[in-house]
Order: C-alpha cells, then sequence, then structure tokens
C-alpha cells in the first residue's frame, strides 16, 4: 500500500487545520491587549500572549497526529498514524491502477504544502538575517574606548559586534549564540552612561530568549492565511517585553534617566521603524519609546503592573483552550482530512 499519498494529506489537512485554530489562539491573545499600547507591563500577561501567539503549530501538530492515530482500529494514538494513513487511502494502492493519474495531484499538493511552510520559515527567520548580514566593523580611538569601558560595566552575557550600512541599530539577533549590535552612529550619539544602559537593555533580551521568543510568534503568524488577527496583539507583546527588559535593566543598576535619554537619541537615529527584539520590525517605534520614556521618568506609575485577577483569567483561557483543542481537532482533523482526499480524487 502507498503511504506518501496519505502523508501529504495529512501534511495538507495539518496546516488547513492550523489555519482554522491559530486564529482563535491569537484572538485570545489580542483580547489580552484591549488597551493599545498597553499602560504597563505584566510578566503573566507576556507569558500568556506568548503561549498563545506561538504555541499553535505544536498544538496542532502534536492533537492532530494523536488524533488521527484513533482512526485507527487497536491502535494506540502514536502507533495508529501510518495504519490510519493506510486505511484512509487504500484506494490509492498500486493496485488499483490509477496511482499514475493521482500521482500530478498529489505532486502538486506536496508543491503547495512546501511552499507554505517554506514561505513561513523564510518570514520567520528574515528580519534576524536581514540584521545578522550587516556588515561587521572595528572600532578604535575614542568610540572603542567608551565602548570597551560600558561592555565592562555591564558585562552583557553575549558578544557586541558593531555594524554598519543601516542606522540606529541596537539589537539582539542570533539564536544559537546571540549577538548585541550596535551601529556605529548610535555609539558616537551616547556616552559611556547611555551605551551601558543599552547595553544592560540588550542584555535582558538576551537573559529572556527573546529572539527564539519572536522566531516562534512569527512562525505561527507566518503558518496562518490570517496572520493580521495576530498583529496588533505581537506589537502590544513586543512592547510588554520592552517594557519588562526596562525594568531588568534598571534593576540591575542601570539610571533610568540615562537609559530613557539613549532610548530617544537612538530613535532619532533611525530611518524607519527597526522592531526589538530580533529586529522584528512590526510595533510602532514612536508609540513605545513615547511609553517607555514616560514610565522610566516615573510620569505614567509603576513600569510593571500586578494585575492577578486578569493574568489568572489569561492563564484560564491558555489551559481551557488546551484542554478544549484535542476534542475539537479530533473532529476538525478528520472533516479537513476527508474533504482533501475527496477533492484529490475529483481532481483526478
Amino acid at each position: 500500500m502507498s503511504i506518501p499519498p496519505g502523508a501529504i494529506i495529512l501534511l495538507l489537512s495539518l496546516l488547513l487545520l492550523h489555519a482554522i485554530v491559530a486564529p482563535g489562539l491569537h484572538g485570545v491573545a489580542h483580547w489580552l491587549y484591549r488597551r493599545a499600547p498597553p499602560a504597563r507591563a505584566d510578566r503573566g500577561r507576556a507569558r500568556a500572549a506568548f503561549l498563545l501567539l506561538a504555541s499553535s503549530p505544536a498544538l496542532v501538530g502534536v492533537l492532530g497526529l494523536s488524533g488521527l492515530g484513533h482512526l485507527a482500529e487497536g491502535e494506540g494514538a502514536w502507533a495508529g498514524v501510518l495504519t490510519a494513513c493506510r486505511q484512509f487511502h487504500e484506494h490509492c494502492d498500486l493496485l488499483l491502477g490509477n496511482a499514475a493519474a493521482e500521482l500530478p495531484v498529489y505532486a502538486g499538493l506536496l508543491l503547495l504544502a512546501s511552499v507554505w511552510i517554506g514561505r513561513a520559515v523564510w518570514q520567520a527567520v528574515r528580519p534576524a538575517l536581514e540584521v545578522r548580514g550587516l556588515p561587521r566593523v572595528t572600532t578604535t580611538g575614542s568610540r572603542g574606548a567608551r565602548l570597551a569601558q560600558a561592555i565592562a560595566r555591564v558585562a552583557p552575557p553575549a558578544a557586541v559586534e558593531v555594524v554598519e550600512g543601516l542606522s540606529g541599530v541596537a539589537v539582539t539577533a542570533g539564536f544559537l549564540e546571540p549577538r548585541i549590535l550596535l551601529s556605529a552612529d548610535v555609539i558616537d550619539s551616547l556616552d559611556c552612561d547611555g551605551l551601558a544602559a543599552v547595553l544592560a537593555h540588550e542584555s535582558a533580551h538576551v537573559r529572556g530568549k527573546d529572539a527564539w521568543k519572536g522566531l516562534a510568534i512569527r512562525f505561527a503568524a507566518a503558518l496562518s492565511p490570517l496572520s493580521a488577527v495576530s498583529c496588533r496583539a505581537e506589537r502590544a507583546y513586543e512592547l510588554d517585553r520592552e517594557i519588562l527588559c526596562d525594568d531588568e535593566a534598571v534593576e540591575h543598576g542601570t539610571d533610568p534617566l540615562a537609559l530613557a535619554d539613549a532610548l530617544v537619541r537612538v530613535a532619532r537615529l533611525r530611518p524607519h521603524a527597526l522592531g526589538q527584539p530580533a529586529a522584528t520590525g512590526t510595533h510602532d517605534v514612536e508609540r513605545a519609546v513615547r511609553t517607555r520614556v514616560h514610565l522610566l521618568l516615573g510620569l505614567a506609575g509603576p513600569r510593571v503592573g500586578d494585575a492577578p485577577m486578569r493574568t489568572a483569567a489569561a492563564a484560564g483561557l491558555v489551559i481551557l483552550a488546551a484542554s478544549a483543542l484535542p476534542h475539537a481537532a479530533f473532529g476538525l482533523l478528520v472533516s479537513v482530512h476527508c474533504g482533501v482526499e475527496t477533492l484529490v480524487h475529483f481532481l483526478a
């Protein structure tokens, strides 16, 4: 019996199932940020938003495959996946004699699924690759001395590199080996205190694994054809993370006035919106800087709010979605799978 046709339709069915499930999870994340931008950060809300924005591919993959396994009689959830594929596609057996007629259809479906996934991967990694691809330069003289002094004060957990080709760069980039990237004009426009504040902020991004988090969120959004649903929640989540990193930098001894001054100076150098962390490029830099400066100067209350009821509600929604999805996913997957299968044989 032919297994590849079943695997191809299974992959396409999971992609279609993700297109149905992801907007629902992203809609809940959108609800968490009913006010934009958020007046202050909330650690619990940020964690819940990350799970909602980034977990849909994993949830659909695990629950979809395990649910499909139950279609095999007498088989376990995982052990029955191949058997289920055989039962779904017995008519694709070479003995039926129509494999040659269906081959172009399955090849087209495989190409469609490959383009779908490849596009999502490229959109997820492209911003970070563009920033990492900027040419490096060596700092000397007073510029190099000032940067070395700031590095000695902060002791960042990642290497600091100076880039050229784009102005106003002060970001964290890289996944396996994170790097803090600064453009030469940023170093020239800041004194030692300002550079130390920027490095402390970017160090918080490195410790928080924000490059990986941004990658997961962008991949989940790009994999869904309704990515606009998550756009506003992504921007608000990024601002949440920026404020939390500001707060962590201040907790490590950074002068909030120096950090606020550095934010304004770096923002003025940027010719266009360059997102943070890992150059996501999605949130409104001007509005974000204004909110962060107000919080750093103490003009808008505490930087990190503590809203236990809202955090508990968000956690409850995440648990509810995770518990309800297996039952919904099984029925949806079977319906989508059979629909795709019927369409394939109609086209063939």
